[in-house]
């Protein structure tokens, strides 16, 4: 009988060959205890193994089966009168020693004003509005 550290002894004659190790045609052989599967020569190429099928990638999926993604929204041209809350306040009640309000002013002719109060502010990127507060429009 033979015994490995950590198992209970076995006794290879009666079992047959050990596990892991193939017995040789006609005749049963053991192997002594102080002999391990280190002992033994490694192969030089690995075993080949069946290629596995390849998994279907779950985030990708067949792009004909779903509705087209919404459009994108083309860039503003302008801002409306309303949501800017613009209206007309005459020049001559601005003057350098006026307090300070939270109001943006823009300062216009009277014409290009009743422009903007008709079709809003537009944004444009080579000419921007210049804005001030309530002390600029005096200067």
């Amino acid at each position: 009988m033979t015994s490995k550290p950590g198992r209970p002894p076995v006794q290879f004659d009666l079992l047959g060959a050990q596990p892991g190790k193939r017995s040789r045609k006609g005749a049963a052989q053991t192997t002594p205890a102080h002999k391990t599967d280190a002992d033994q020569p490694q192969r030089a190429t690995p075993a080949r193994r069946a290629p596995r099928p390849k998994a279907e990638n779950p985030l990708q999926t067949d792009l004909f089966t779903h509705p087209l993604p919404p459009r994108p929204r083309p860039p503003r041209t302008h801002l409306n009168t309303e949501e800017l809350r613009l209206s007309a306040v005459p020049a001559t009640g601005f003057s350098p020693q006026a307090t300070p309000d939270s109001w943006l002013y823009l300062v216009t002719e009277p014409d290009t004003a009743s422009q903007f109060l008709a079709d809003g502010l537009p944004l444009r990127k080579n000419h921007p509005l210049l804005l001030t507060e309530r002390g600029g429009v005096a200067h």
